[in-house]
């Protein structure tokens, strides 16, 4: 009984089945791993949170897109939308003409200097 008690006190210290390093302000290799375990899953969470905030805002582009299709969308059989490229005064122009109603007529007004 009196060697275990001698072998056991003059066994090494240890943690997690490594020697207790002698140096206070080294940490064990298991604190270490911890810290790095965690800071790789803090890591993962921000880059996760980060692509969900890209996909959201990538989510609420395409709505607003389609929102927007929606109220400027015009119904062909009362309505115009068309575009053509002419030339006007001698200038290349493309011209798009756009409205709810065929029957209200098109204005059109040219700021060319003809001097």
């Amino acid at each position: 009984m009196a060697t275990d008690l001698k072998s056991a006190i003059r066994k090494p210290r240890t943690f997690s089945g490594t020697p207790h390093r002698s140096s206070p302000n080294e940490p064990p290799e298991h604190i270490a791993r911890k810290i790095w375990q965690i800071a790789k899953r803090a890591l993962l969470g921000f880059l996760i949170f980060i692509l969900l905030l890209i996909g959201g805002c990538w989510a609420y582009r395409v709505y607003r897109h389609y929102e927007l299709a929606q109220a400027t969308a015009v119904d062909t059989e009362q309505g115009i939308d068309e575009t053509l490229f002419t030339t006007i005064d001698g200038i290349d122009q493309w011209i798009a003409i756009r409205g709810q109603n065929r029957q209200n007529p098109v204005r059109s007004s040219s700021m060319a200097d003809r001097g």
